[in-house]
């Protein structure tokens, strides 16, 4: 008999956004040496004791983990580097959800270096749960070189019921009684993009660090966050691109920090959602777009309103079979056309792998279908990266580069 683990609300729900695209989110670590191979696979096995789902697959039908047996060896695999096509079609490369594993380590053999890609499926975990496992990664990775690794791991707890232990009852019944309001994204803000599907590329644009350090210091001299900056930057990208004057803009939350003990929570997804209803006009000076940026952001965090949406669907796949989860979340919730995310902040001192010398560490997600376009966010060692991954025509990409250019020059423009 196949061993079962326990689903979470969120598994289920980054199962139902397969039918629109692989939820996906993807790591590039470069160094300035070599990694050992047997020590990360020793790692990783470790690391699927402490997170069982990476090794599993996902029963679509019954929306339930159940034994793949797979390995460690299935799980990371030696490549020789041969060009820059190659290594980004291994970072593009998909998850076989239902199938498994939940994870694909590529280390990529350079001629004196070696980099790390590492594919991570959204049902295990989002933005943050994916940090968690590469820093955890990391760790057992320097202690197998060391020979001092643990005999064995115990399961993290990935339970959603954490971030909610610290609320009452009474608590909770407010947070479900609060207003429902998911204003939906008209067409009108969907970018210019033909539902055509070619091969899947990435887009990126650095942020070095002196803008970076200008952005923080911008920020703070106006009370607004650098996240605020860049969805601000984002909007006005927006609207350069589309025309359009208003956009509903969701924009994940970290729900851990909630949590009475945000460290302890294991590799899972606890992300929340702000919904933004964003407007520019033609001119506006960037500090009125800011303003509107950090007085809706501000105003939600000061609220418990991203709690509603994760408590009402964690107690009803607690309560009711998968089916009944599926209809409710298709009636009640959606899955957004055009979209940002923020991964944080990659700890260059907890991705240390060892003596390999960590050089850089970008980030990316799900590779889109026209019309859906989302930009990704990382930042690491005081540089940040604007991702787009998707797999439109040729025509269309340059829609996407056009974005990415636009958002970046916004950000560049206030170091002037």
């Amino acid at each position: 008999m196949k061993n079962r683990i326990r689903t979470e609300a969120f598994d289920r729900m980054q199962c139902l956004y397969t039918s629109v695209h692989d939820p996906v989110i993807r790591a590039r670590l470069s160094f300035s040496g070599r990694i050992d191979p047997d020590a990360l696979r020793r790692a990783s096995g470790l690391l699927s004791e402490a997170v069982p789902q990476t090794r599993m697959r996902f029963d679509p039908d019954r929306g339930l983990w159940t034994d793949a047996d797979a390995s460690a060896g299935d799980i990371v695999q030696v490549v020789d580097a041969k060009g820059k096509d190659t290594a980004e079609k291994l970072l593009l490369s998909p998850i076989e959800f239902f199938k498994g594993p939940q994870v694909k380590i590529f280390l990529v053999r350079g001629e004196t270096a070696d980099m790390l890609y590492v594919i991570f499926s959204h049902l295990v975990g989002d933005g943050a749960g994916f940090r968690r496992y590469l820093f955890r990664l990391s760790e057992l990775y320097a202690r197998c070189l060391k020979g001092t690794e643990p005999a064995a791991l115990r399961p993290m707890d990935r339970s959603f019921r954490q971030v909610m232990r610290e609320f009452g009852r009474q608590e909770k019944m407010e947070i479900l009684a609060a207003p429902m309001d998911y204003p939906k994204q008209d067409p009108s803000m969907f970018l210019p993009l033909k539902k055509i599907r070619e091969e899947p590329f990435l887009i990126e644009r650095v942020i070095g660090k002196e803008t970076f350090r200008s952005m923080k210091a911008y920020a703070k001299a106006r009370g607004a966050t650098v996240n605020d900056l860049l969805m601000a930057a984002y909007t006005r990208a927006h609207h350069a691109v589309t025309g359009c004057k208003q956009l509903v803009l969701p924009c994940p939350v970290d729900l851990r920090k909630y949590a009475s003990e945000p460290d302890r929570c294991g590799v899972t997804n606890l992300s929340g959602t702000y919904l933004c209803t964003l407007s520019t006009r033609e001119n506006e000076p960037f500090d009125v777009t800011l303003l509107l940026v950090a007085m809706q952001m501000h105003a939600q965090k000061n609220s418990l309103a991203c709690l509603k949406g994760p408590l009402l669907l964690d107690w009803i796949s607690r309560l009711l079979p998968f089916s009944s989860f599926r209809k409710i979340f298709a009636e009640k919730f959606q899955i957004p056309i055009v979209s940002y995310t923020n991964l944080g902040v990659f700890d260059r001192e907890r991705l240390s792998f060892g003596n390999a010398g960590i050089v850089d560490a970008r980030v990316a997600t799900a590779v889109k279908h026209a019309p859906a376009f989302q930009v990704s966010v990382s930042t690491f060692d005081g540089r940040c990266t604007l991702s787009c991954c998707a797999d439109y025509r040729k025509e269309d990409r340059k829609v996407a580069e056009s974005f990415l250019d636009l958002m970046a020059g916004e950000l560049e423009r206030l170091k002037d």
